[in-house]
């Protein structure tokens, strides 16, 4: 065991030594702590409520310097498989190696010697045993190998500066894009959604920094199945009776990168939401459930709608509800005359005719 150890650590090694011979980027830093008494300190961010402090350890930086201007971008190693998964970006999780980027980037400027963020990668620490078939190439080994030691992250999308990570001259060994049809795909970001995704990532932060001083502690995690559980790893997992509480378990589907730069969607639009997302609660209390039950699915419920308000509030839209009130005399006269029109005689249903029923 000692003996293979010792060798996945050398190949290990020689892959980070091979990446950087094809590079330009030079390692300028390790283990890097943000801390009271770290080289740089600790991460401050201001919240509506109150104020945290984020302490952390950046495991390398790498800069490169053209024309001027120096790039840097941020490296974590893992032991194990990790990818740059979207959705889980897009609801507050794994932020870690973005909220280094920024900070890095925010104390550089303060210090007056500014750098341009160039991206984040995660670069695998384990070499992978692969199977075989029999007579199989022992070269195909080594294919899938090199597959599985790409790095996974986000990169700036700038040719230069991504012929500097990493000199190629179809597509790279590495880095986390190919060459397509229509330029380069892959996991890539422009300057503005850099810029972008700073604003996003800080106010993730200071949301839960707000929800944090609320006071709030109600079971609220994130569940992708099985396999992709926060339970399975909660410490409070023995004290948790979830045959007795509410759980309000987040359930979330992929996103793919066009989906996520479109959810952080352009600053100034306005969108308007008619009837908003309480007509499901209301329609299942009037319609279907005993109030007994509906009391147990309203809690649930509205806690799923303050994380997402959350969310929305975090991703800086101002949320403006408006509650219009009608009698019961002027609800009956609007279904009736919609009812009555043949036009307008779909949009009325038997059950809504009945809860006006003098």
């Amino acid at each position: 065991l000692s003996a293979r150890n010792r060798q996945e650590a050398a190949a290990v090694v020689m892959d980070v030594a091979r990446e950087l011979r094809l590079s330009q980027f030079a390692p300028a830093a390790e283990e890097l702590r943000f801390a009271p008494g770290g080289p740089l300190p600790p991460i401050e961010y201001r919240a509506k409520s109150g104020s945290g402090l984020l302490t952390g350890q950046i495991d390398r930086v790498d800069i490169y310097e053209a024309d001027g201007t120096r790039y840097f971008r941020i490296i974590d190693y893992k032991t194990g498989h990790k990818d740059f998964d979207y959705a889980e970006l897009l609801y507050g999780k794994n932020l870690q190696m973005l909220l280094y980027l920024f900070a890095l980037e925010s104390y550089q400027k303060q210090t007056g010697q500014p750098m341009q963020p160039a991206g984040v990668l995660y670069v695998p620490g384990r070499c992978d045993m692969v199977k075989l078939k029999p007579g199989e190439d022992p070269a195909h080994a080594d294919n899938e190998r090199r597959k599985d030691l790409r790095r996974k992250g986000l990169v700036l999308n700038d040719e230069a500066v991504l012929h500097a990570m990493e000199s190629y001259e179809k597509k790279p060994q590495y880095l986390p894009f190919a060459p397509g049809p229509d330029g380069l795909i892959g996991d890539l970001a422009s300057p503005a959604q850099l810029a972008e995704l700073e604003r996003f990532v800080n106010g993730q932060v200071e949301a839960m920094i707000d929800e944090i001083l609320s006071g709030a502690t109600a079971p609220n995690p994130i569940d992708r199945g099985p396999s992709d559980s926060e339970c399975k790893y909660c410490d409070f997992s023995s004290a948790c009776h979830k045959d007795v509480c509410s759980v309000n378990t987040r359930r979330f589907a992929s996103v793919t990168p066009e989906e996520f730069w479109q959810a952080l969607g352009p600053r100034g639009d306005m969108t308007l939401y008619e009837r908003g997302w309480y007509t499901a609660a209301a329609r299942r209390l009037v319609y279907t459930d005993s109030e007994a039950n509906h009391a147990a699915h309203l809690q649930a419920y509205r806690r799923a709608v303050s994380e997402f308000e959350r969310q929305l509030s975090a991703d800086g839209y101002v949320v403006l509800k408006f509650f219009v009130h009608i009698s019961k005399d002027v609800q009956k006269k609007r279904l009736k005359g919609l009812h009555d029109n043949p036009d307008t005689a779909w949009r009325v249903s038997d059950e809504e005719l009945a809860t006006v029923k003098d």
